[in-house]
Parts: C-alpha cells; sequence; structure tokens
C-alpha cells in the first residue's frame, strides 16, 4: 500500500491575469483500491474512489461534510441577527492549514486539519486498510483556546455540538439507489461495473440517500449534543466501499466480517424471559 500527496500548480494563467487554482491530492492506495481526497485552494473540493482495473466501477462526490452547532456568541458564522443560533458548516468554511500521514501493521491514512471561523479547527482522518475495498472516514471538531471576552482568562466558547456527518456530499453520475439507508441501516448504490455502499459505523446513524434535482447526496452521520473544548469532538467512522460487480450485498457482508470483532460463530443465549 501506498500513500502519496500530490500537489498540482496549473502554470496558465486566467484572462486577468491569476494564477490558476492550486489542487492537492491525498492518496491511499492498495491492490484493490485507489482513493484520492482533493484540495482545491485550500478547500476541501472532491473524492474519488476507484477500483484499479480496465473499466472498473468509480465513485466521485464533493467530499462534503456538515457540522451543525448550536453556536454560543454574539453572532454565528453566515447569520444577520445575534439570536440566531443554529448553524451549518461545511467544506466552504474551513481551509487545510497542514496534512500528515500515518501507516501501522493495519494500514495508512492521512490527517488533514483545518482552520475555521472564530478559532474553531477541524481534523478529517482518511482510512484505508490492507486488502479492503472500503475507505473509512472521520471528523474531530475543536476550538482553539483564546482570551474570553469579560474575563482575564482563557478558554473556549462552549458551542454545542449538535450534529456531525463525515459525509454530506454530492454524488457525481449518475448511481442508482438500490437502498436509501434509514436509522442505523447502510446506503447500497449500483454503479456502472459495480456497485457502491456507505454508512455510519454506529448502531444510531443517520444514513440516507437524498435525490434532489441537481443529483444524488450522500448524508452519513450521527447526533452528538457535546460542547467543543480544545479537546475536540470525535465522531465515528463512515464507511465507503465498492464493488467489484452487482453484488452489493455481498460484498457488505464481507465488510461486517472484517470489522468484527470476533470471528462469527453459533453460542448460547440465555433469554428467561420466554419462559415468563
Amino acid at each position: 500500500m501506498r500513500a502519496v500527496l500530490i500537489v498540482l500548480l496549473l502554470s496558465g494563467l486566467t484572462a486577468g491575469g491569476a494564477p490558476d487554482a492550486q489542487v492537492e491530492e491525498h492518496i491511499l492506495s492498495n491492490d484493490l483500491l485507489r482513493a484520492a481526497v482533493r484540495v482545491e485552494n485550500g478547500r476541501l473540493a472532491g473524492e474519488r474512489l476507484e477500483i484499479p482495473r480496465a473499466e472498473g466501477p468509480f465513485l466521485e462526490n464533493d467530499s462534503g461534510f456538515a457540522v451543525e452547532l448550536v453556536w454560543n456568541g454574539w453572532r454565528a458564522p453566515g447569520k444577520a441577527n445575534n439570536g440566531d443560533v443554529f448553524c451549518v458548516l461545511g467544506p466552504a468554511d474551513f481551509r487545510l492549514k497542514g496534512s500528515k500521514k500515518r501507516s501501522d501493521e493495519g494500514g495508512q491514512e492521512w490527517s488533514l486539519l483545518f482552520e475555521g471561523p472564530a478559532h474553531l479547527g477541524l481534523e478529517l482522518t482518511v482510512r484505508l486498510n490492507h486488502g479492503t475495498r472500503t475507505l473509512r472516514r472521520r471528523l474531530r471538531v475543536f476550538e482553539r483556546g483564546r482570551p474570553l471576552p469579560y474575563t482575564k482568562r482563557e478558554g473556549t466558547s462552549g458551542h454545542l455540538l449538535h450534529a456531525l456527518y463525515a459525509y454530506d456530499a454530492r454524488l457525481s453520475g449518475n448511481p442508482r439507489g438500490i437502498k436509501t439507508g434509514g436509522f442505523g441501516q447502510p446506503v447500497a448504490l449500483a454503479l456502472e461495473g459495480g456497485g457502491a455502499f456507505a454508512g455510519l459505523e454506529w448502531p444510531s446513524a443517520d444514513n440516507a440517500l437524498i435525490l434532489e434535482a441537481q443529483g444524488a447526496r450522500l448524508r452519513c452521520g450521527q447526533e452528538i449534543g457535546e460542547r467543543v473544548d480544545s479537546e475536540g469532538v470525535t465522531g465515528e467512522w463512515a464507511a465507503l466501499a465498492l464493488t467489484p460487480d452487482d453484488r452489493v450485498k455481498e460484498g457488505f457482508l464481507r465488510y461486517l466480517d472484517e470489522i468484527r470483532a470476533a470471528p462469527l460463530r453459533p453460542y448460547t443465549l440465555y433469554n428467561t424471559w420466554y419462559d415468563l
């Protein structure tokens, strides 16, 4: 497996004389899957998964996410009134400040650090294990300490993280929904030459495939209900996987075997309430 960061500085100039967009691609790959996360001008801009074979299936999305906050301050980002405290932040609100590659016995991952409005920060981690076609990603939201108003001490504002969606992304192409998700249920898609499935690795996850006029949108997230501090609040892993053919359910069952804490086997279950 290898992880590569590619920085492309396009040499042309726009009509106004300004340089073209700076594009970074953070790539993870093994023998079964290649995944690329794209950043343009410091903003998260796209994600592509493909099976590395001739005419293999692929899936692209805009790499969107959603941070739902109840703002604890005078004016929330993008709001005109002080009392309008509920806000939803996405890739347009965070700028990349750094990235780091890690590897271990299980696989490799990229950690991308973003700076957001009003001392907020966000960490996006994408991971690809050996021998799998599943890309996993999760978010951590934190706030950098700062001098608090009307006090002589440093601290955080105490914004309430209402919900965190590792995916709130627009899908490219024309994927067909096999299963549109639901409470704790995965999303399944049919692609040209294969299939895909997605979901948050959490029993009460909110996974959904939403069909809109602009195209299909994938949402995988959870309600949080915690205050954001300097340590941050970390969501659960979201999984997005490709299958090499249209047997998506078989691919999902194989993925479950990959993440089991113990092998699947029969066991004795004592439920005395059956006799009541």
